[in-house]
């Protein structure tokens, strides 16, 4: 795991670039996806940098 990138707010901690001690992603960038066409719901999307730790 890198360091807290604070550009990138983060709680899941279950993710491998999830920093344990902050909320916070320690990826440089991220990349965010939509699950369905339709996207008009903040639960239609997701980050597809996720890696289970």
């Amino acid at each position: 795991m890198g360091k807290a990138n604070y550009c990138i707010k983060c709680t899941v901690d279950k993710c491998r670039y999830h920093c344990n001690d902050e909320s916070y992603c320690s990826l440089a960038k991220i990349v965010v996806g939509e699950r369905r066409q339709s996207g008009n719901d903040e639960c239609c999307t997701d980050c597809e940098s996720f890696c289970h730790k």
